[in-house]
C-alpha cells in the first residue's frame, strides 16, 4: 500500500491517503503558489521505504530527491540534468516500476551514486509531476496502482514533450493550465496528430488517444472534467 503526503511551503506535513487526494493536492499547489517556490512530497512503499521529491511549482519539473531513514530526514541533492530531460528512449511504465523507482531514488539520495539512472527519473517525474499537469496521466497511474496496467512512455512523449507550448500562455498567469482536461488534451492529441512527422508518432498518438478513451468508459474522470 503506497503512503502519500505533501509539504504545503512554510507549513507542516500533511498525510495523503489516496493518490487522487495526493495528485490533486499538488496540482492545487501548484495553481496557487508564487514563482520560485518549491513543493516537497514524498511518496512511500512502507513505513521504512520514504522517498521525498522537490518539484519547482512554476513549471512542475522535478528538481531534487532526498530520503527519510530511521525517522531523520538527510540531505537534499539535484538530480542530474541528464536524466531529467528525456531521451527519446522508451520506458515501461507499471507498478513494479513505480516500486524500484522509489527504490533506487532512496538508493541515490542515501548515497549510491550509479542508483539513479534515466528509467526511474522518468517513472517518477510521469507519477508526480506529469500526473499534475495532465488528467490522463493521473488516470493512467491509477490504474497502473490498482490494475497493475501496463503502458509505454512512447504513448504520452509527444504530449508531455509539447508541455511548454501547451504552458507558456498560462502557467504564469491566474489562469493556468496544470491538470489539463481529458476533453483538451483529446483537442491536443488530434493537433499533434495533424503535426505529427512519422508513422510511429502517429501510432504512438493514437494509442494514447485509445486509452483515454478506454478510460472515460471506465467511469474517469470521477467528476473532475468531461471525457
Amino acid at each position: 500500500m503506497y503512503r502519500y503526503a505533501v509539504q504545503i511551503p512554510g507549513a507542516s506535513w500533511i498525510e495523503i491517503a489516496d493518490y487522487h487526494g495526493f495528485i490533486s493536492t499538488i496540482r492545487q499547489q501548484f495553481n496557487v503558489s508564487e514563482k520560485g517556490e518549491n513543493l516537497d512530497i514524498k511518496v512511500a512503499t512502507s513505513e521504512e521505504s520514504k522517498l521525498l521529491v522537490r518539484i519547482k511549482t512554476a513549471d512542475a519539473y522535478i528538481s531534487h530527491l532526498n530520503a527519510e531513514k530511521g525517522g531523520k530526514v538527510g540531505n537534499w541533492k539535484e538530480i542530474p540534468k541528464d536524466l531529467i530531460n528525456y531521451s527519446e528512449k522508451d520506458q515501461i511504465l507499471n507498478e513494479s516500476g513505480i516500486e524500484d523507482a522509489i527504490a533506487q531514488g532512496r538508493k541515490w539520495a542515501l548515497g549510491d551514486i550509479k542508483a539513479l539512472t534515466e528509467g526511474p527519473v522518468k517513472i517518477l517525474a510521469f507519477m508526480l509531476a506529469e500526473a499534475a499537469r495532465f488528467t490522463v496521466v493521473q488516470y493512467s497511474v491509477s490504474e497502473m496502482l490498482v490494475h497493475e496496467q501496463e503502458y509505454h512512455w512512447k504513448m504520452f512523449e509527444l504530449l508531455l514533450k509539447n508541455w511548454k507550448d501547451l504552458c507558456k500562455e498560462k502557467c504564469q498567469s491566474k489562469e493556468k493550465t496544470f491538470g489539463l482536461s481529458m476533453q483538451m488534451t483529446n483537442i491536443y492529441t488530434k493537433q499533434l496528430l495533424n503535426e505529427a512527422r512519422t508513422e510511429e508518432e502517429k501510432k504512438w498518438l493514437k494509442q494514447m488517444q485509445a486509452t483515454a478513451e478506454t478510460l472515460c468508459k471506465q467511469g474517469y474522470p470521477m467528476g473532475l472534467s468531461a471525457c
